[in-house]
């Protein structure tokens, strides 16, 4: 049993290190009380594999603070959703959708390809066939690191995008 926990272990590791570096754990909403078990289930469902890529964000609203953590593996998106209702504790949901699924993608912001920096800073949202809808990064305040891992992840989700599902 230990060898699957130690999995579980580097894989938690890896994706709270991933939050912490783009500042999500360290917001007000700071290590969530719900955080560990909404990873334990994020765990169960993507596997114990090292992720893709790991986003988070959190958005303030008039009810409470909403945070979502996206976390991509080689063929799933499981997104965790929290919303902590003012003095009404956390309702964590996590779901996964296949990633062979993507049925439309956009790119919001460019810059020129003759740029030295190109391609520069850009959001692409992702629109899967369940009706689920995804912009990376998720924050509007992301940093560089962020648009960078948008960056690495962009030719595997052209991939999923071109590539037919298992069921066609």
């Amino acid at each position: 049993m230990s060898e699957p926990t130690t999995a579980a272990h580097v894989a938690a590791i890896h994706i709270t290190n991933a939050l912490k570096n783009q500042r999500y754990l360290h917001s007000p909403f700071s290590t969530p009380t719900w955080y560990l078990q909404a990873l334990g289930s994020a765990l169960i469902l993507a596997g114990t594999d090292t992720p893709a890529a790991v986003f988070g964000n959190v958005d303030d609203t008039d009810k409470g603070e909403v945070a979502s953590i996206l976390i991509f593996t080689q063929t799933l998106v499981v997104i965790i959703e929290a919303t902590e209702l003012r003095n009404q504790g956390t309702r964590p949901t996590v779901r996964a959708i296949p990633r062979h699924t993507l049925d439309r993608v956009t790119v919001d912001g460019y810059s020129d390809p003759t740029d030295q920096d190109w391609p520069g800073r850009y959001r692409l949202e992702l629109h899967y066939a369940d009706g689920t809808e995804v912009t990376l990064p998720p924050d509007r305040f992301a940093q560089p690191e962020e648009y960078a891992a948008v960056d690495t992840l962009r030719p595997s989700l052209m991939a999923d995008f071109i590539t037919p599902s298992p069921s066609s």
